[in-house]
């Protein structure tokens, strides 16, 4: 078998870059945001202009191969003796046009390929165009019922493990942490910080609210931190792993499994959650996990009893597994499940 080299294309977000990196501390992995190296300031800016998603997701862009000279993937699969196994990961595609990756892609030792994040109906039409135009040899999809319409192929949560300093893992700040957008929901997660403060509970509760409400939310939540600016990641990770127990509270209807509840099972952290679903996941562990259906009732007590959460998670989520699956081109991977 000849050398194989992996090459992922991320979002450029703080997230997806984050979730993706163990990709690029494999010895044969390469993980990047941006395909072009441009040294000229001023054409740097023109095609950060000519590359615009917002612009990419509202009309048609023409005359992109002007700038294939400064795309960097040519000179990356160059070796004729190696396979390349390239995958970007959802919206980045819009990042190189259809006819340079198709160009590439001509090549037999190129193989690319596409991971959607997102429902595939909530993708603008011209990114979905792009990705019907796009000559990849397989798309992936976290969501099974996008699978069972397009056929799509489902792969399972991907996630890299962050690492964090000894001292940070045992300074807990918090009993329960929750983070995430009012979306209606702003009474019931305030009901659920009173009952369990009231149980002497810690709480470190942050509410994501439009600035128009920000000072009579503030006012009427006492004790949560109520904001009006997205959280960055990196902030919810060092939350999460200064609590004891994480709280997953999911809008009326949806039954998909959350980041919190994959979370808790990465760094070790116990779960109350209203996603009754989750008892259905083979990693639930109803020793540290705790599902509630009623709000009132969620049952905070287990917290008082466990000292060490330990779930034995050995990074069999990475994306490490997914991007080796690639060359065996094997549909049936007991990690794509």
């Amino acid at each position: 078998m000849s050398e194989v080299s992996f090459i992922l294309i991320d979002t450029g977000s703080e997230s997806n870059c984050m979730m993706m990196g163990d990709v690029g501390r494999m010895k044969n992995g390469h993980q990047m945001s941006n395909v072009y190296h441009i040294e000229n300031v001023l054409l740097r800016k023109l095609h950060t202009i000519h590359f615009s998603y917002k612009i990419s997701t509202k009309v048609n862009v023409i005359g992109r191969k002007v700038w294939n000279r400064f795309c960097i993937l040519d000179k990356m699969v160059e070796d004729d003796n190696k396979d390349y196994y390239v995958v970007f990961v959802n919206n980045s595609i819009h990042k190189i046009s259809v006819e340079h990756l198709n160009a590439l892609s001509r090549k037999k030792n190129v193989h690319f390929f596409i991971l959607l994040l997102d429902v595939y109906s909530d993708f603008p039409v011209s990114i979905k165009k792009m990705i019907d135009k796009s000559d990849f040899e397989e798309i992936y999809s976290f969501q099974q019922s996008d699978c069972d319409k397009y056929g799509f192929n489902y792969v399972n949560t991907i996630y890299s493990r962050a690492q964090f300093s000894d001292s940070l893992l045992v300074k807990l700040e918090s009993d329960l942490y929750f983070v995430g957008a009012d979306k209606g929901r702003i009474d019931d997660v305030y009901g659920i910080y009173r009952k369990a403060t009231d149980e002497g509970l810690k709480c470190n509760f942050t509410v994501v609210v439009d600035s128009v409400n920000l000072m009579k939310y503030r006012n009427r939540y006492v004790g949560m931190n109520i904001v009006d600016k997205r959280i960055s990641y990196s902030t919810i990770l060092e939350g999460i792993i200064k609590t004891r127990c994480i709280l997953e509270l999911c809008q009326k209807g949806q039954d998909g499994l959350t980041m919190r509840f994959y979370e808790a099972l990465f760094y070790n952290k116990m779960l109350i959650t209203n996603n009754r679903t989750a008892a259905n996941n083979p990693m639930f562990n109803d020793k540290y996990m705790y599902i509630y259906h009623e709000l009132y009732s969620a049952d905070m007590s287990f917290l008082h009893k466990i000292d060490k959460v330990d779930y034995h998670y050995k990074d069999e989520m990475s994306p490490v597994h997914f991007m080796e699956s690639l060359i065996m081109g094997d549909k049936d991977d007991k990690y794509n499940r």
